[in-house]
């Protein structure tokens, strides 16, 4: 799980641009499907996905503020990241680019943090050798692979 901070207008996106999963039955084969989707819902989620977003939503609300913070899973942050369409701008914030953003973010620390957990090196160890040039969490993703 990762912790990641959202507003509220990326948490109002978020809940318009998903809808509930659900499966049927027909024939004795299983289905996953969405509700037929409303204009703004372009992917589906699970239940636990649309009930953490939707008790953000209530808790900003109640205490007036403006932000929060929520843990996910990976699984949820990448169905996240399918919602989110950079160039939305959503109650006059650019919401789908500070979700991209967000998520890559928190994406790129989990592998890199897996990456080094699986090396079993210190990170003492490692931050002695990440030469200068580095310029993102990319590059030292890149790095933690070759070694």
């Amino acid at each position: 799980m990762a912790l990641i901070t959202l507003s509220k207008e990326e948490l109002l996106y978020l809940d318009d641009g998903l809808t509930l999963l659900t499966e049927t039955e027909e024939d004795g084969i299983k289905y996953r499907v969405g509700r037929n989707l409303a204009p703004m819902a372009v992917s589906v989620a699970n239940i636990d996905l649309l009930l953490k977003i939707g008790s953000a939503i209530v808790y900003l609300d109640e205490e007036k503020l403006g932000e929060t913070e929520i843990d996910l899973y990976e699984d949820e942050l990448w169905c996240i990241r399918e919602v989110s369409q950079s160039s939305v701008v959503y109650f006059e914030k650019q919401v789908g680019l500070s979700l991209k953003i967000k998520i890559y973010r928190t994406l790129l620390q989990m592998y890199t943090d897996h990456l080094l957990a699986d090396a079993d090196v210190p990170i003492t160890d490692i931050s002695e050798n990440i030469p200068k040039n580095l310029h993102s969490m990319l590059d030292i993703h890149k790095l933690l692979e070759e070694d």
